[in-house]
Parts: C-alpha cells; structure tokens; sequence
C-alpha cells in the first residue's frame, strides 16, 4: 500500500454533516494538520474526537491513517479493524494486510540492529 493510497482515505474537507459544531471543526482542523504531514499532531485530534464520540468513522478512518503513516502499524490495524466507513471499508483488507506486513518488517530491523549492536559490545569488551 502506497503512502498516496493511505493520504487519500483522508478527505481534505470534513464530509460530516455537523461540521460547523465544535467537533466538526476539530475534524477539520485534524483533516488539515494530516494534510500537512503533522500526523502525531492530527493523531490527538482525532483521539480526543473519538473520546467524545466512538461512532465518530472518519476521525477513527484519520486516525488509522495517521498512525500508518507514523509507521504505528499496529495501532493503525487495531483502529482500522473497527472502521465501518463505507469508502475506508473496500480497502480495509489491504490496509490491514500492509500494517502487518510492515510491523513484522520494523520488528525484524529493530531484531538485527540490536543483535548488531550486542555484537559490537561484546567484541569492544573482549
């Protein structure tokens, strides 16, 4: 799954009908620092708005997207998992696909570059 792919599940004008109340705005003030590359700044918009209001999909659809791009895979597939938008929805298999393929990536070079460095010690200590 490509980054433009993910960026655009995330409308560049909020489509939710309330969007002159207090958490319309906040939608779209969340929709606009995603748009800025500002994800773990959106990502606590989005958090905040879902507090308020679980059934809220595209904060939850914001927020998934947001932690990919944050390459939080994990996070992004546990709140991608509960998404029932219906334009996130046709995608959701890939999404989740990619999430766990990239998580089980950063594992495996987190793995090597920790067994590198206790290499590395061992032999300056020897």
């Amino acid at each position: 799954m490509k980054v433009s792919e993910v960026n655009n599940f995330v409308p560049i004008k909020t489509m939710v009908r309330d969007r002159h109340t207090v958490a319309g705005k906040k939608l779209q003030q969340a929709h606009d620092l995603f748009h800025q590359d500002e994800f773990e700044q959106a990502s606590y918009l989005y958090r905040d708005l879902l507090t308020q209001r679980a059934d809220y999909q595209e904060a939850a659809v914001g927020l998934a997207a947001s932690y990919f791009l944050m390459k939080q895979y994990e996070q992004a597939a546990a709140v991608a998992s509960g998404i029932d938008h219906f334009e996130f929805k046709k995608h959701l298999s890939d999404f989740l696909d990619a999430c766990e393929r990239l998580s089980k990536e950063e594992r495996s070079v987190r793995e090597q570059s920790v067994s590198s460095i206790k290499s590395s010690l061992r032999c300056a200590s020897a």
